[in-house]
């Protein structure tokens, strides 16, 4: 058997683990309802309970359904040939589309009989829906300030995704967005920063971060290089940083990294408790636990928080639901800036959410990261020949990438990568014309690619940052892997083979 049929098997393998285990996932939940809907008589009028049995038991009907389909074509891997890995491949991405569909009905259905206010008290039915007696009078009885489903999300994602290091769990808090999540911090330490001292910043931090931080704290937002390392120590021991923040890896063109374990290793022992670190740790995910290089004795030092969108790789490719989350080391409450902002994420948002599974998203975060280096090296020399109009692919994961020196023994080097255009053809119009040829060409071959923003799917992606930004000189195309069997990945790069040498 060749190779790459071999490694497109085994990629199958896990891909149909992966839908197998978020199908039972939600098979569980719905379960779990029909059973609280069976003996809730006290809950609902009649009718109503009636219909949400009826619409739960049909849903409940189609996942078995699903489930059994994608266990028999599961079953069939380990005999297959390559005749029939494009079948299987088929198979997938059709139960996974379903299963992204059964996604929203599943939220559907566990809150149809809910309320957004839910009752605390009645003199006859009680409008608390599948909540019933955990609502509690002025605590949780109005979600846009406190949701019981955002909270057990918050805790079943640090247990399942952060590494703690023998310490106590964080303290964790879901938003409506990773946006929302910075903005929660922020607005929390305005107290703290207005002794006027500086916030110390990645210049290349993302667009919109930047934003927050200088109209929350005008004036006083000191920029540094990312890859000087010892310029930032240098800055951040000399001017003692309320805030100090970067991104994990930086969403410019040349995708700048720096190197926070050293970053936070060194700063944690010179800075205290009145400087706040807030790192946005979306483009690593789990591939880099930065609590990890916190000293275990923490009190007096500096605090860390950690921000991500997990709307991103967290939803498995769903994308069903905006939200983000954010964690400390200390513990500090957000709960109050969260609440006035509106920051919180919805009840139907909290139930769109895979639940956390450490073992089925590493696995997927590993094949992003593999396609994303494949994808990036060979696309890298493809530049090289003198038709290109590309000069380079900006990569962490690359040789060339200033941050490859302190990065390269790390498992994942983020989901994405920059294709940098010679400068002859740096302009709007030819990374829109550029793009449009991939999607043609693949359109040609047959290959999925899609055009459209983000990183973290199932189907790679190609697309524009930063489009809305008012400099559009930050404007640049950048490449989301997805998570293609070998096979897949192969026929992708024969359609940029074909555009970018033409």
């Amino acid at each position: 058997m060749d190779e790459t049929v071999r490694h497109t098997l085994d990629d199958l393998g896990r891909d149909y683990a992966e839908l197998i285990g978020l199908g039972e996932s939600a098979q569980r939940q719905l379960r779990a309802h029909i059973k609280h809907v069976r003996q809730a008589a006290g809950h609902y009028y009649e009718t109503t309970r009636t219909y949400l049995l009826e619409e739960a038991l049909a849903l409940d009907t189609r996942y078995t359904e699903l489930l059994s389909r994608l266990v028999d074509a599961s079953a069939k891997i380990g005999g297959a040939s390559a005749d029939d890995v494009a079948a299987l491949i088929k198979i997938k991405k059709e139960s996974g589309d379903v299963l992204r569909t059964f996604q929203s009905m599943l939220a559907s259905v566990l809150l149809a009989g809910n309320w957004q206010s839910p009752s605390f008290g009645a003199s006859g039915m009680q409008q608390s829906g599948s909540d019933g007696e955990s609502v509690v009078a002025y605590k949780n009885d109005y979600k846009r300030d406190r949701s019981l489903r955002a909270d057990a999300y918050a805790s079943a994602f640090v247990k399942e995704y952060v590494d703690t290091g023998l310490r106590f769990s964080p303290f964790a808090y879901v938003t409506s967005s990773g946006m929302s999540a910075l903005a929660t911090v922020l607005h929390n330490l305005i107290p703290a920063a207005l002794d006027g001292r500086v916030v110390l910043a990645g210049k290349t931090s993302y667009f919109q971060n930047k934003w927050q931080l200088e109209t929350t704290f005008p004036g006083r937002v000191v920029y540094v290089d990312e890859h000087d390392t010892d310029e930032i120590l240098r800055i951040a021991q000399e001017r003692r940083p309320a805030i100090i923040f970067f991104d994990a890896i930086c969403g410019g063109e040349y995708m700048p990294m720096p190197n926070i374990p050293k970053l936070i290793k060194q700063l944690s022992g010179a800075l205290s408790s009145d400087t706040t670190f807030i790192l946005d740790n979306t483009p690593l995910a789990t591939s880099y636990q930065p609590l990890l290089d916190m000293p275990h004795l923490s009190f007096g030092r500096m605090e860390l928080v950690v921000i991500e969108s997990v709307q991103k790789y967290y939803e498995f490719g769903f994308d069903r639901a905006s939200a983000g989350i954010l964690w400390t080391s200390t513990p500090r409450d957000f709960s109050t800036e969260r609440m006035n902002l509106g920051a919180l994420i919805t009840d139907a948002g909290v139930v769109q959410l895979p639940e956390p599974n450490r073992t089925l998203f590493d696995v997927r975060l590993a094949r992003i990261g593999r396609n994303t280096s494949l994808l990036a090296s060979r696309l890298d020399a493809l530049a090289q020949d003198k038709k290109s109009i590309v000069s380079h692919i900006a990569y962490p994961g690359l040789p060339t990438h200033p941050a490859h020196a302190w990065n390269k023994e790390r498992p994942f080097h983020g989901g994405f990568f920059s294709i940098v255009f010679k400068p002859a053809h740096r302009t709007l119009s030819s990374y829109d014309a550029f793009i449009a040829r991939i999607i043609a060409e693949a359109k040609k071959k047959s290959v999925d690619i899609i055009a459209g923003t983000t990183f973290g799917f199932t189907t790679t992606r190609i697309y524009i940052p930063a489009r809305l930004t008012e400099d559009i000189e930050q404007a640049y195309v950048r490449v989301s892997a997805g998570t293609e069997t070998a096979l897949e990945i192969e026929a992708l790069v024969d359609v940029f083979a074909e555009v970018m040498t033409r």
